[in-house]
């Protein structure tokens, strides 16, 4: 096994550092380069050998990510090796080279290629500005470096170490006989991460852009900004996973996180979660449509997935794909990534126009139409599925911004769900099968005159959606749960008229009220402190139009609640016709205008500490230029069928140029204000679900495992930072969930799982969710205590979580 991985190693570093063919996806566009020597081109030749080496471990990253979750079960015609991953087996098939996507010398082969490039590299050449010339690939492969060594800790647990060159025999073995290793805890304090971090320190680092990458202008597989790893987005997810403790006040590695998402983020490629007006500024949502004759529920808009539909072109403000490891459509031009195709059930076809001139020919790989029952080795879980269809999908119903009701579609459910995946019914048969198919579109790399569409990219590493959740995982986790809850809800950002930067905000403070019809022609007015000392005022009000004085002399405390007492059913009904009467103060922990429409107030979530403490973190206030999106509203029309009627800008404006944006829980749920009237109890129509109170209830209830973690707090103890533990955990659960809805199938999940048992410190926190993979009344008990153990998040190496390194 050692003479394999030592050969494989040194395979990798003569491969990385050989001339790519001219034929291969990876040739870029060098017109632009002329300039550049003839070593100036072994660099670059080297850096898109690099960026070939990816494509090795690009499928594992779906199938380690996913086999290990709560979104996927295998199926009675799952492989061994798929099997043992899905199930946690430590047996012959999850050994090195036993298991196809167990193969630890390709992450190392991508290592060392980095390895090698770092080493070599001359950054002393100039150009004309006086930058380094190859500083944007120097930053590249660094970046990919500790991306590589990410996936290691979250396959592995605990890897060798090393940030150098191995270039014999002799330097494989030291390697190999490391006493360094990298881990979850210490992976951000290796030299690969602080590389990293001076690299984005620098001023001159700009975007790579060699154009398209393909062998023609018929065959173009990216554009080199698609494959391009952020270093912020790395460095945050790195200082994530380590992040842990996170209800407990040990903030600081989750603040770090979140302010190198923030870096990512504030910068002109980057932007905010976009609900395009037109296909030109980016539409990535799903609306539903509930017939009022049949009452069936279907997909009225699934424009969310043209996520997974692009085609290649430049990353820009309004893309939602951020970086890619895309296969080629021809064996001949390198990987064909067909491997995640088949586990979901799909077969695919690889066609080649041979006929054609070189420079004209095509290819394509297209995937059957036709769901195929006997090759699906892994389908969505009961788990999944029980999520999604627990969703509130809620539209409005309206002809103004000033007369909406917010009405839920009944048993809708989260759109995404039938977006991702989709059911098949083969002859004779009386039950559908599931498939996933939110990557497996029908004719995936199809090639069309004069520009191919690239129908699906597996896979996709990054994109805006899961970089916007895990910052609000980050932000939670640093003591911002009302800015992480806003990036669900309404978009972190996104308006002219988005407030965090004026007075009128919550703040955890005592109940002040005062009755209206005391105030005088000097707003001298008398205020009560707290509910008791209100009712007190209002039995004797009462007690006035009844002809009774109670404030006589003599009167006694006991006095004023014996009448209450005798009276109770009268006085609260006087209280509640005057209600208009008793208002809250300008003082109050809940304050805002009542015109809403005329008011800053957009996030009525966050409270007044947690907006000055966000001034100061150096991981919140975007800048002008960042924040020109709009709120959003829709309107439902009422007739034979209920639809979404429109999308406007809300608040109104006569600046057409803002962008409209929205939170990610949108995507799938419907167009949810941004104001926090909750829904009536046992009503469908009036105010939202998705409201702060009601969701961190909602968390407490679902995930809660005590009788004090699953009771409600009351909105005064949210907002009390002496509850800010409870708030953060019900939050983490919340992104959590929304994670699932968003990304599932992409890759991530266990590497959410992980984080969110880390932030809980408790290993129950991945184990019960995993195994109710066959829903939330079918725990796999078995399973759970294994992954329960509390040795998994403190002993990599002997942890079940993890897959063993080879002997």
């Amino acid at each position: 096994m050692k003479k394999n991985i030592i050969t494989t190693l040194l395979l990798a570093l003569t491969i990385s550092f050989g001339f790519s063919s001219c034929e291969d996806m990876l040739t870029g566009d060098l017109d632009r380069h002329n300039e550049v020597d003839e070593i100036a081109a072994d660099t670059l030749y080297s850096y898109w050998g690099v960026l070939k080496s990816l494509q090795g471990v690009a499928e594992r990253y779906v199938i380690l990510g996913e086999g290990r979750g709560d979104l996927i079960v295998p199926t009675d015609k799952v492989s061994d090796s798929i099997s043992a991953i899905v199930n946690f087996y430590n047996n012959e098939m999850t050994k090195d080279g036993a298991n196809r996507y167990l193969k630890i010398a390709d992450y190392y082969h991508v290592i060392n290629s980095c390895n090698a490039f770092l080493a070599s590299a001359d950054l002393t050449k100039k150009n004309a500005q006086g930058y380094s010339t190859f500083i944007q690939e120097y930053a590249q492969v660094a970046s990919i470096r500790a991306w590589t060594y990410l996936q290691l800790v979250l396959t592995y647990g605990r890897v060798p170490y090393v940030d150098r060159p191995m270039l014999s025999t002799e330097t494989i073995e030291d390697f190999w006989n490391s006493s360094e290793w990298a881990t979850a805890d210490n992976l951000a304090d290796k030299k690969v991460v602080s590389d990293l971090e001076d690299l984005i320190a620098r001023t001159d680092l700009r975007d790579i852009d060699y154009g398209y990458y393909g062998v023609n202008s018929n065959n173009r597989m990216a554009h080199s900004t698609q494959m391009l790893f952020p270093l912020g987005v790395v460095l945050g997810d790195i200082y994530l996973l380590k992040a842990k403790d996170g209800a407990s006040g040990q903030s600081a590695d989750y603040l770090k996180a979140a302010q190198y998402y923030y870096k990512y983020l504030n910068t002109e490629k980057a932007g905010p979660i976009r609900v395009g007006m037109s296909s030109s500024t980016g539409s990535y949502f799903a609306t539903l449509m509930k017939d009022r004759r049949t009452d069936l529920t279907r997909i009225n808009n699934s424009t969310w997935l043209n996520i997974f539909s692009t085609t290649p072109a430049p990353v820009t403000i309004n893309s939602e794909v951020v970086t890619v490891i895309p296969g080629n459509k021809n064996r001949l031009w390198g990987y064909v990534l067909r491997g995640v195709n088949g586990i979901f059930g799909f077969t695919t076809d690889i066609l080649v126009n041979p006929n054609a001139a070189d420079t004209t020919s095509t290819a394509k790989v297209s995937i059957n139409i036709n769901y195929d029952k006997n090759a699906r080795e892994l389908t969505s879980s009961k788990f999944y599925e029980e999520l999604n269809k627990s969703q509130n999908f809620e539209t409005y119903r309206g002809s103004d911004v000033n007369n909406v009701i917010c009405y839920v579609v009944d048993g809708a459910g989260d759109s995404r769900f039938y977006i991702s995946t989709a059911t098949d019914r083969e002859e004779g048969e009386t039950e559908d099968t599931r498939y996933i198919i939110k990557q497996n579109a029908p004719q995936a790399y199809f090639s069309t005159s004069p520009r191919p569409i690239f129908r699906t990219t597996y896979p996709i590493i990054y994109r805006k959606g899961t970089i916007w959740l895990h910052y609000a995982e980050a932000l939670n986790g640093a003591g911002f749960p009302g800015y992480a809850f806003a990036i669900l809800k309404s978009g972190l950002c996104g308006n002219e008229n988005w407030v965090p930067t004026g007075t009128e905000q919550y703040a955890a403070k005592t109940y002040k009220w005062y009755d209206n019809t005391e105030v005088t022609a000097g707003q001298d007015t008398t205020f009560y402190a707290t509910d008791a000392d209100l009712d007190k005022h209002v039995t004797i009000q009462y007690a006035a139009t009844q002809g009774v004085d109670l404030t006589a002399d003599g009167t006694t405390a006991d006095d004023i609640t014996a009448y209450a007492t005798a009276n109770a059913d009268a006085i609260e009904t006087y209280k509640t016709t005057n209600k208009a009467n008793y208002r809250k103060s300008a003082t109050s922990w809940e304050n805002w205008l009542s015109d809403e429409s005329a008011n800053n107030i957009v996030c009525d979530h966050i409270s007044r500490d947690e907006m000055s403490r966000a001034a100061a973190s150096s991981c919140l206030n975007f800048g002008t230029e960042y924040l020109r999106g709009k709120q959003y509203q829709t309107y439902i029309s009422i007739g034979e069928t209920d639809y979404q009627k429109s999308l406007s800008p809300f608040p109104k404006s006569s600046n057409t140029n803002y962008a409209v944006t929205t939170g990610i829980h949108t995507r799938g749920c419907g167009m949810i204000k941004y104001n926090e009237r909750a829904l009536p109890a046992g009503e469908t129509e009036g105010g939202t679900t998705f409201n702060y109170v009601d969701q961190i209830n909602k968390m407490r209830d679902l995930y809660g495992e005590t009788a004090a973690e699953k009771a409600p707090l009351t909105k005064e103890e949210i907002y009390d930072n002496s509850h800010m533990a409870d708030v953060q955990k019900a939050i983490s659960d919340l992104i959590l969930d929304e994670l699932a809805l968003e990304t599932a199938f992409e890759g991530n999940r266990f590497f959410d799982l992980l984080c969110h048992a880390r932030f809980r410190s408790d290993a129950n926190q991945l184990a019960k969710r995993v195994a109710r993979r066959q829903g939330n009344a079918n725990s796999d008990e078995t399973l759970r205590a294994k992954l329960a153990d509390p040795s998994n998040l403190t002993d990599p190496a002997n942890s079940i979580w993890y897959f063993k390194l080879p002997k």
